[in-house]
């Protein structure tokens, strides 16, 4: 066998393919050999045998062993385990390997060791842990180097609560020494003890509840020690260490070090809080150091920076991610406040617009993909890069430090601005000419909300505003975008005037707007620079008054129309997104029917080719409902008979196997019925869509596609209810009918919870607009919501099923209640079966103060109301939940998920008409005047599981957890009664929709109508034993609101 085997190893190093495949084949069938195991030890044992094949042996070979062989704790395992004697002979073997002279050979040993340790310790492989210790613990650099491998996932991945404490007592001293020897181990190993430290920390910090003290005797012990090591290692002379074009392995140190400081400041702070002044500016001299390094090999290109001696990733920009993270962390604190003075926030911004800069290989993928560059700035889809974390940092500084950080920003993008203008005045072609400015931009563009609140704040004040954003829009922007030899600049220009555009007069809003439309006319402009100017031309129009786009507003549309066929992905969702802008300006009321016919076919062959594509098909839904909403004569009907046959057409082909083909047409003729006005639906437009919609629901189960029905139809039937009602389908079923069968379809499918709330809307929809034609199939409709209530889970469903209940109690009420008595159901829980008014009172009281809504809200309570005053003797008999019972030994203890299943909560049963009177008070304590937000600072306790560790400046009250400033803004946002102003612009106060929000119960003075409710109720003496039974914050609030206070 071991012959065999080598003969094979050796064969997949041939050249020749063929003969490697064959090796390779060969392998495959011999290692379920019973021997196999055994002969790959006794091959990676020799030191005879050729350094490759034992690498081979170790990487490749016997990780495909222990994962398909060695035992079913592997999800790849094939059988054939090895008996216990051959896996300790293979464990032994391994481990020896660390040891190795090779360090390929100690690399590939440790990547098998850790794995059998995932597997076998401790419970098979229990002296694994000790023997690593020892090895760690040798004077052989080999030996310390191979075991460091391992522990560097075992620390992270194995160790258990139990075993971290009695493990760091004996493995930080060890890591320590390490550290410290530079003579004898590389700087690789340093790294990975600073790497095993850290999850060392992060091991301590989880077990810290559970053992605080010995927790915080080791921290005491071990901290101001690594703490103090890490501020010599990082005074050391970096300059030396880059001069080795050969060897920057001693950086991975550094990186190491920043990252663990970084983590110490996150969950054991105060043992850095007297040292953030000095390792900050530690960090910035790093940065400045580094810099000219960066960018010369990352910027010019010149050379290829060197690697690392393993396969570790030596870069100077993961090194500078390490320490702008680390700067970032500290800064959103406010231990370091002091440090961060105008000098240090001037060099810190003026050093990071340098880091941020586009490298060669960004300007490369860009300058030809434009989805790459469209992807690179998306808010939604960032990848973590140096350009990440720089504009991170910049914004925890603004939002720290606003003033003076904007005013830093000024004064750095000040200097960079007179840099390049001098550079250009010499005829210099250096890369920073634009690449600095362009980073620049890019910050102050990607913060520019934050800048022009801070503008804002200053002007308000009469102070002298931090930013001159008005100059640099006038004197310097106009000019960079003419520098088409510099694409990504010139596109910034016009991206950043954009973001700015509420500083900008009407008449240079127009000048940067037609000069970013000539740009898409131009065929010379290359894809960053059309890219960009898509861009701006969207953000100008959500921006600048509509009197300065509407004249232009048919040229963008042409300009950008042909885009919509040529790009893809996020180029293409940008142009949407762009079109879209242009849509809405002024309503759409500039839209043409020769405009929105051409607009509308493009909707659809964008459709039709990215039919899969969430996104897209999101924007194309809302850009239909905006064509659909112009007021202009004929534009509804146009865009109407462009799209619908099409769709319906799309609908009516569709097969179980392509649901979202159906999915999707469903959402886009949505989509055309939410622009149409009420009665405006148009003549036919059910007829044309009910044959196709109803076939492709009959043969479907796609829950996406029966929610997508559920909101198409909830439109049709508040915008044209009577296009339901007189239509029928060739069986001479009504409309009706199928509205309610897709309705018990979705009632039926008890694995699908998803489409709770949109089913509850068609249904209060209908029940508000269908009048009389409802009455019929009500019975049966509420027998079915009541079943359905026993097994909901989500409070979603759970309010589609209650709410229908209050309207109609609202409205019908005695004949609801009647009809609720007359049936029984299965309740799932003692007592097992109850009269469906049980079922219902009892989930309603259970799970209303969870409703979402305003106007389900109100309705509930109305209902409420409308229930007490009924004296129904079925009614007086119902118990629902009250309050939690709370426990003396559970009254001071934070419940887990694991402590709840052992110990679940207990509540109280009370009287239905005491929880409904609780209800209303609740209501009328948080909307009326006994809300108001009092809050006593300084009286609440921090807690966050880490007050020995915490960062406790006593110059920085949190209320909790808010700084002033901030619950000042919450309080401002949520109104004086602490609720959201229904008033206020941009605040819907949680209505549904507009035909709601024009219902009497939404339009009603709750408040009033609850305090008089209240006094008539007082009145009857039967009334005040209910109230007997409340607490005394909510019998406070009934004699408040009956006195008139």
């Amino acid at each position: 066998m071991d012959s065999e085997l080598g003969n094979c190893l050796m064969g997949t190093l041939s050249s020749d393919s063929n003969l490697r495949m064959k090796a390779e084949l060969r392998i495959s069938e011999l290692l379920p050999h019973p021997d196999a195991g055994a002969a790959l030890a006794s091959i990676l044992a020799s030191s005879d045998v050729n350094i490759s094949m034992r690498q081979i042996s170790h990487s490749i070979i016997l990780r495909k062993y222990v994962k398909e062989h060695w035992s079913p704790f592997f999800s790849s395992f094939k059988g054939a385990a090895p008996a216990p004697e051959v896996k300790y002979t293979i464990r032994t073997a391994v481990f020896q390997a660390l040891s190795d002279p090779s360090s390929k050979v100690r690399s590939a040993a440790a990547n098998v060791l850790s794995l059998i340790a995932n597997c076998d310790w401790p419970d098979s492989y229990p002296d694994l842990l000790n023997n690593l210790l020892v090895l760690l613990s040798s004077s052989s650099p080999d030996a310390v180097h191979g075991a460091m491998q391992v522990f560097t996932e075992f620390a992270k991945d194995d160790l258990t609560e139990d075993q971290i404490l009695p493990v760091l007592r004996q493995l930080l001293p060890v890591l320590m020494n390490i550290l410290g020897d530079s003579q004898h181990h590389t700087a690789i190993t340093r790294a990975r003890a600073i790497s095993v430290f850290r999850q060392c920390l992060s091991a301590l910090y989880m077990v810290k509840d559970a053992h605080p003290q010995a927790v915080k005797e080791a921290l005491d012990a071990v901290l101001p020690q690594w703490v103090e090591a890490f501020k010599a290692l990082l005074n050391q002379d970096l300059a030396a260490e880059l001069s080795n074009e050969n060897d920057w392995d001693p950086l991975l140190v550094r990186v190491q070090a920043f990252k663990t400081l970084d983590t110490i400041q996150t969950i054991f702070n105060r043992a850095v809080k007297n040292h953030v002044g000095d390792f900050l500016t530690l960090s910035l001299r790093h940065l400045q150091g580094l810099l000219p390094v960066f960018e010369q090999y990352c910027l010019e290109s010149t050379a290829a920076p060197p690697t690392s001696a393993e396969d570790e990733e030596v870069s100077l920009p993961r090194l500078a991610c390490s320490i702008v993270d680390f700067i970032s962390n500290i800064a959103r604190g406010s231990a370091a406040r002091l440090w961060f003075n105008a000098s240090h926030l001037e060099q810190l911004t003026g050093v990071i617009f340098r880091w941020i800069q586009m490298t060669s290989e960004d300007e490369e993928s860009w300058a030809s993909n434009a989805n790459a560059f469209v992807a690179h700035e998306d808010d939604e889809n960032l990848e973590y890069s140096l350009r990440v974390a720089g504009l991170d940092l910049l914004i925890c500084l603004l939002d720290r430090y606003s003033t003076h950080a904007t005013r830093a920003l000024q004064n750095a993008t000040q200097r960079l601005i007179e840099e390049s203008n001098q550079a250009r005045q010499q005829g210099s072609q250096d890369w920073w000419v634009w690449r600095s400015l362009e980073a620049a931009l890019a910050a102050l563009g990607a913060h520019a909300s934050t800048i022009l609140d801070t503008i804002e704040d200053e002007e308000a004040a009469n102070r002298p505003l931090p930013f001159d954003v008005e100059s640099l829009l006038t004197n310097v922007i106009p000019s960079l975008l003419t520098l088409s030899e510099y694409p990504f600049l010139q596109g910034r220009s016009f991206v950043f005037a954009s973001q700015y555009a509420k500083r900008l007069s009407p008449g240079l809003s127009s000048q940067y707007l037609n000069a970013a439309i000539e740009v898409l006319e131009a065929d010379n402009a290359g894809i960053p620079v059309k890219v960009s100017a898509v861009k701006a031309i969207r953000n100008f129009c959500t921006q600048v008054g509509d009197n300065v786009v509407i004249s232009i507003a048919p040229r963008i549309i042409k300009d950008l129309g042909p885009f919509l066929l040529v790009t893809t992905e996020d180029t293409l969702a940008l142009v949407l997104e762009a079109i879209r802008a242009v849509v809405q300006i002024d309503d759409g009321k500039w839209i043409d029917v020769d405009l929105a016919l051409p607009l509308s076919q493009a909707v659809l062959e964008v459709w039709t080719k990215n039919i899969k594509d969430p996104l897209l098909l999101s924007i194309l839904d809302e850009l239909l409902t905006d064509l659909a909403s112009s007021s202009t004569p004929n534009v509804y009907q146009a865009v109407v008979s462009q799209t619908l046959p099409t769709l319906c057409n799309a609908l009516a082909q569709s097969t179980s196997n392509e649901c979202w083909i159906a999915s999707s047409a469903i959402n886009l003729i949505a989509g055309l019925a939410r622009g149409a006005s009420r009665g405006g639906l148009g003549d036919g437009f059910f007829a044309t869509v009910a044959p196709s919609l109803f076939g492709c629901l009959q043969a479907t189960q796609d829950q996406e596609t029966l929610e997508n029905a559920v909101v198409l139809l909830t439109l049709v039937v508040r915008k044209d209810p009577h296009q339901i009602l007189s239509w029928s389908d060739e069986q001479g079923q009504s409309g009706l009918a199928n509205v309610f069968s897709l309705i018990g379809q979705l009632l039926t499918k008890s694995d699908a919870e998803s489409g709770g709330l949109v089913m509850g809307d068609l249904i209060i929809h209908l029940l508000r607009n269908a009048g009389d034609a409802v009455l019929p199939i009500l019975p049966d409709l509420m027998r079915a919501l009541t079943n359905r209530m026993a097994s909901a889970k989500t409070t979603s469903l759970l309010q589609s099923l209650i709410t229908p209940f209050t309207f109609m109690i609202h409205t019908h009420r005695d004949d609801v209640l009647t009809l609720l008595e007359s049936f029984t159901i299965d309740g799932g829980q003692p007592p097992k079966i109850k009269t469906g008014l049980q079922m219902v009172i009892e989930t309603w009281l259970e799970n209303a103060e969870t409703f979402q809504g305003f106007w389900a809200q109100r309705i509930s309570n109305l209902a409420l109301c409308s229930l007490l005053l009924s004296g129904r003797p079925s009614l007086q008999s119902i118990m629902v939940k009250g309050d939690i019972i709370i426990k003396p030994d559970t009254s001071d203890v934070i419940v887990t998920r694991s402590r709840a299943k052992q110990t679940p909560h207990e509540f109280q049963y009370i009287p239905f008409s005491v929880k409904a009177l609780k209800l209303l008070l609740e209501d009328l304590h948080v909307g009326g005047d006994t809300a108001a937000l009092s809050v006593q600072r300084g009286d609440v306790a921090s807690d966050d599981g880490n007050s020995e560790w915490a960062d406790s400046d006593e110059d920085e009250k949190l209320v909790q957890g808010f700084k002033p400033e901030e619950f000042a803004y919450l309080s401002e946002f949520l109104g004086s009664k602490g609720m959201f102003d229904e008033d206020e612009d941009g605040i819907d106060g949680g209505l549904d929709d507009e035909d709601l929000k024009q219902d009497p119960v939404s339009t009603m003075d709750m408040k009033a109508h609850l305090i008089f409710f209240l006094k008539e109720c007082m009145k009857d003496e039967g009334f005040h034993s209910i109230v007997d039974q409340l607490n005394a914050q909510e019998i406070l609030v009934v004699k408040q609101a009956v006195e008139g206070h």
